[in-house]
């Protein structure tokens, strides 16, 4: 599994496992995906970053 098909993964899930937590894809270069999750009840902003081992 590649690190954007995770990164797809995840945000799939995070979407669609609660209400209050917005997941979306941030365009970055190299070798890492990033996810930015916002909660939507108290405005939190928060990124998720994967990487390759």
């Amino acid at each position: 599994m590649t690190i954007e098909e995770l990164r797809e993964l995840l945000i799939l899930t995070i979407n669609r496992g609660t209400s209050t937590l917005s997941a979306s894809a941030i365009d970055t270069a190299g070798t890492k995906a990033v996810i930015g999750v916002e909660d939507e009840t108290s405005g939190t902003l928060f990124f998720l970053e994967i990487q390759e081992a």
